[in-house]
């Protein structure tokens, strides 16, 4: 046999010696290859564990999966790959943190199922219920029940959460779902979220702590936020923000829904920080908030400098456009009220407009905007028996529903929550 022969046949006998490989599950997986056709197929947790590969691979969940074993003393790492939920529930997940730091010995402050989502990474279509997740930290906390930290270059679709976060740290982001991020859509929550800060000050919501830049749409959350503690002198950069979707947003945010209570209490803990809630966004500090509702109970007391709105309690610089606030506001404390209360703004700067956003006079509200700075807003107020015969509001887009026998509400998405909308 010729050189020539011996070289073709040893071409032929390694091209199908690669690809025999390439058929074989790997041994973390019991079926799939990692490739976008063949993803690796997962059908229990101990393989579930195993997604945070720092090559991206593409994964797939077979079924409903139930959390076994102790709880998690740490997020399962970054995500780097993609991975499609496939409509399945991740159930009873469980997660207390107290002080870790990672392998390199550096105190890591990103924290939930993940702690961060990397750049180009996926997930979608995935449901997390009845979750737990405790957090004790010294530092600067980001936590997600989901993700710590999302990348914007990353995508975020089709999530549903349940469950409990409890969060004592020194300051942060706190969400529902995601710590801090943006650019995703479809995002239900229904969480009980307690927040605490031992000095600084927390950004906190249903959906998200923080939102910065970017676009996000169809966001929907129920459930509750009780946020306090703190012990820095208020000012512009240190005051906890709230909201039922997101305390604090430099985004464009549209087709928000919101039926979260918040419960802001300074009082307890006897220091000088003070409060931005709003029933949709604690803080919006640029771009904007559109066709949104908030329906929501806020609970404050007013012993800081505070401002409440229905829909927003601070905005420094943006827009508020076709907007509904049916949230009721209930405070406790010494003082006025007349200043910081709004209907739909607790208070307003002069970067800042609000079109076409509506209100219900009839739960006490002076105006719509409490404070505002050298810009008249424009606004309209309507009473609860007026909102319960509109057919249409103007400018309202299609996935608005006025045939209920309640409020107007918004049609914008299949996934399950509770309340009354």
């Amino acid at each position: 046999m010729n050189k020539a022969w011996r070289i073709f046949f040893l071409i032929l006998f390694l091209s199908i010696f690669s690809v025999s490989c390439s058929l074989i599950p790997d041994k973390d997986f019991s079926e799939g290859r990692g490739t976008e056709e063949s993803p690796y197929i997962i059908s229990n947790w101990e393989e579930f564990q195993k997604v945070t590969n720092s090559t991206p691979k593409y994964y797939k969940l077979a079924q409903d999966i139930e959390f076994v074993g102790e709880p998690l003393s740490a997020p399962l790492g970054i995500f780097y790959g993609h991975l499609d939920g496939n409509g399945k529930s991740i159930t009873n997940l469980k997660i207390i943190i107290d002080e870790w730091t990672s392998a390199a010995g550096e105190k890591v402050g990103n924290m939930g199922l993940f702690s961060e989502m990397a750049k180009g990474s996926s997930i979608d279509d995935i449901r997390i219920e009845d979750a737990e997740l405790l957090v004790s930290y010294a530092g600067e906390a980001t936590v997600g029940m989901l993700v710590g930290e999302k990348d914007p270059n990353s995508i975020l679709t089709n999530v549903f959460v349940s469950g409990f976060i409890s969060v004592i740290a020194r300051d942060g982001r706190v969400g529902g779902i995601v710590g801090k991020g943006t650019n995703f859509t479809n995002l239900t929550s229904d969480i009980f979220l307690d927040v605490i800060s031992s000095d600084y000050d927390v950004n906190a919501g249903g959906i998200a702590g923080s939102i910065v830049g970017g676009e996000v749409d169809r966001l929907r959350s129920s459930g509750e936020i009780h946020i306090g503690g703190g012990d820095t002198l208020l000012h512009d950069k240190y005051a906890h923000a709230v909201g039922g979707i997101v305390g604090y947003l430099t985004g464009s945010m549209t087709h928000a829904l919101s039926d979260v209570d918040l419960y802001c209490n300074v009082e307890q803990y006897d220091n000088n920080i003070g409060f931005y809630a709003g029933g949709l966004v604690g803080s919006l500090a640029d771009e904007s908030i559109s066709q949104s509702l908030s329906m929501g109970t806020i609970v404050s007391d007013l012993s800081n400098i505070t401002y409440l709105g229905g829909a927003v309690g601070y905005v420094s610089s943006g827009y508020v456009l076709n907007v509904l606030a049916v949230s009721p506001i209930i405070t406790y404390g010494t003082e006025e009220l007349d200043d910081v209360i709004g209907g739909v703004l607790g208070k307003a700067n002069s970067d800042s407009d609000a079109r076409n956003v509506y209100y219900v006079n009839d739960l006490g509200f002076e105006s719509a905007v409490a404070k505002f700075e050298d810009n008249p807003l424009y606004h309209n107020s309507v009473t609860t028996f007026e909102l319960r015969t509109l057919t249409s509001i103007p400018n309202f887009d299609d996935t608005w529903d006025f045939s209920g026998v309640s409020y107007p509400t918004l049609n914008i998405g299949n996934l399950p929550i509770k309340g009354n909308i």
